[in-house]
């Protein structure tokens, strides 16, 4: 599996993806919107993982900026078909040593509360779970190590 930046190539089978019922209600709907500011996005990268020439997932990173140094996982979206099959723990290996991102102490995602596959997921990928902030469950791992 390797990562490559997503492109406005990759528009139309984000919208296939997320005619999935789980995909729209987590992470959805998108629109435009959302395509405008992953095009012009200047403080992080949308990744598509790409296996055999396909698509098999799409993670979205922001890069810190602040004293402690730490990256954001700001949505990971595993094409419907791939469901556990082990991807998302493989995209967030990925991700995290990816040669493509400034240096990092560690990296950040918050889930929502009823979002129990991403909480599952991060738990399983040995994130550690920090506490809640704004209503969403902080989870966190080192860079280092």
């Amino acid at each position: 599996m390797e990562l490559r930046e997503f492109s406005l190539d990759d528009w139309p089978w984000v919208l296939d993806w997320f005619q999935d019922a789980i995909l729209n209600r987590e992470l959805g709907p998108m629109d435009t919107d959302w395509l405008d500011a992953v095009l012009t996005e200047r403080n992080g990268v949308q990744l598509v993982a790409m296996r055999d020439d396909k698509p098999v997932a799409l993670i979205g990173c922001a890069w810190g900026l602040d004293q402690d140094q730490s990256h954001y996982i700001t949505d990971i979206a595993v094409a419907p078909s791939m469901r556990g099959q082990g991807v998302g723990m493989q995209v967030l290996e990925l991700v995290t040593a990816w040669p493509g991102h400034p240096p990092a102490v560690k990296w950040t995602a918050f889930v929502n509360p009823r979002n129990t596959p991403a909480q599952s997921l991060l738990r399983k990928s040995k994130w550690q779970a920090i506490g809640v902030s704004d209503g969403m469950i902080a989870f966190e791992k080192s860079s280092v190590g």
